[in-house]
């Protein structure tokens, strides 16, 4: 085997952002196989136990991976990741790596390869909408070297549980018209939102690729939510003040959940899309506010005390939040090595006893260089709308009427985390917002 052919780069990128579209080829590439359409869930599939239990498992490893990334971005940053892109991407190299290195993906997302093989199908299912108002659309594809030689059982496999698209470019002697494709492929995906050049060079022998498209509105008519008339004081994690006005969510029956070092609230989108915000309290820093177990914690909750039986009072609560905007732009390796105890996915095999082993894919020796993610996010008066790409190249019910009716507003007005999760809880995007 040439020994151009033995390095692999890694890269990872997510995004949430609008971008105007600009022209671009297409490149070249050839469609080795199309998955069918994902069909919506039943009902009665996703509140199967042993489904219940694996998308319990995503949630406690996005917890962690934005706790650990947000957390060294530094508190003069914001910051906000796509654990739900990370998650999908890892699923797809465990699937085609083998041994020691399948073992570690597996360990760090918790899961077995039985079920990794038999819920991904359904947790892919899951988050996806397709209407006038809410839209979430992932999307799996592999793309192979034309002089790559690939095992046809894990291209099916990839089909068949991770919806996953093929594709075959010539990385190594048309390495511009590769990129464009893929470029071109992930620009679609992403409805115009992502559109760089990922800079695959000509030692990839495939990349894993998966995106996410996310669009809600606030309301089922398009309008935009109003602001509130006065203006707060929101304090940021460096102890600055700065007068911002606040959106006015809906109000929505319950009240603040209430951690030991946080509150915490939520505000809906369309289709189910929810913001939930993690908000210190008085003493606390945000960064003792947004661990992992605050942040699962705060995403489990589905009692928000909505009504107190004892005084006979109903409780609703609205957020009161400012617009914002986050990114991330960095290497991911340093958290798959150091949180999650993966290592051989980056070892050559060339070079050490035992190495990266993409066997169940091809025998051609691939590994990955580095892993990278980079993400925008904006949420304003109109709604969310975003996108995230990760790219591995190997390498309530109304109560009696005697009930009082209580009206509590929520009010972000400091640093905070938030989890945008989709009707069913699964964490699509998390991050921190130090400053406005």
């Amino acid at each position: 085997m040439n020994a151009k052919f033995k390095t692999v780069t890694a890269i990872a990128c997510s995004a949430l952002c609008a971008l105007t579209l600009t022209a671009c080829s297409n490149g070249k590439s050839t469609n080795l196989g199309k998955p069918s359409k994902a069909e919506y869930p039943d009902y009665r599939e996703l509140i199967e136990e042993s489904f219940v239990a694996f998308r319990d498992k995503a949630e406690r490893f996005s917890s962690e991976f934005a706790e650990y990334v947000c957390s060294s971005a530094g508190e003069s940053a914001n910051c906000a990741v796509s654990p739900f892109s990370v998650f999908s991407a890892l699923s797809l190299a465990a699937e085609c790596a083998g041994g020691n290195t399948r073992q570690e993906i597996l360990s760090a997302l918790d899961v077995t390869y039985e079920q990794l093989s038999e819920q991904s199908s359904l947790f892919y299912r899951s988050v996806v909408q397709d209407g006038k108002t809410c839209t979430v659309a992932p999307t799996n594809s592999v793309w192979v070297n034309g002089g790559t030689r690939v095992n046809t059982s894990c291209i099916d496999a990839l089909a068949r549980n991770y919806f996953c698209h093929s594709y075959s470019t010539d990385f190594v002697n048309d390495n511009v018209q590769a990129n464009k494709a893929v470029r071109y492929f992930v620009k679609k995906q992403t409805k115009g939102l992502i559109d760089r050049d990922f800079n695959l060079d000509t030692q990839t022998l495939f990349a894993l690729v998966n995106t996410l498209y996310l669009k809600a509105l606030w309301n089922s008519y398009g309008d935009e939510i109003p602001f509130a008339r006065e203006k707060y004081k929101f304090a940021s994690s460096d102890g600055t003040e700065n007068p911002v006005r606040l959106l006015q969510g809906s109000y929505a029956l319950g009240r603040a959940y209430d951690g030991v070092e946080y509150t915490s609230f939520y505000t809906t989108a369309c289709g189910g899309i929810k913001i939930k915000f993690i908000v210190p309290k008085d003493g606390f820093t945000l960064a003792q506010a947004f661990t992992a177990e605050n942040i699962y914690e705060a995403n489990a909750v589905d009692d928000y005390n909505a009504t107190d039986e004892v005084n006979k009072v109903r409780y609703y609560t609205r957020c009161l939040f400012p617009e914002y905007k986050c990114a991330y732009n960095n290497t991911i390796d340093g958290v798959l090595r150091e949180k999650f105890g993966i290592n051989l996915l980056f070892e050559d095999p060339a070079k050490y006893g035992e190495g990266c082993d993409f066997s169940p894919l091809t025998d051609s020796g691939a590994y990955c260089g580095s892993v990278r993610h980079v993400t925008e996010l904006t949420v304003n008066k109109r709604g969310i709308e975003g996108a995230a790409v990760t790219i591995i190249p190997g390498a309530g019910a109304a109560g009696p009427d005697e009930y009082e009716t209580v009206y509590e507003d929520f009010i972000v007005d400091k640093a905070f985390g938030f989890v945008i999760t989709d009707n069913y809880g699964t964490t699509l995007f998390s991050g921190v917002v130090n400053k406005i």
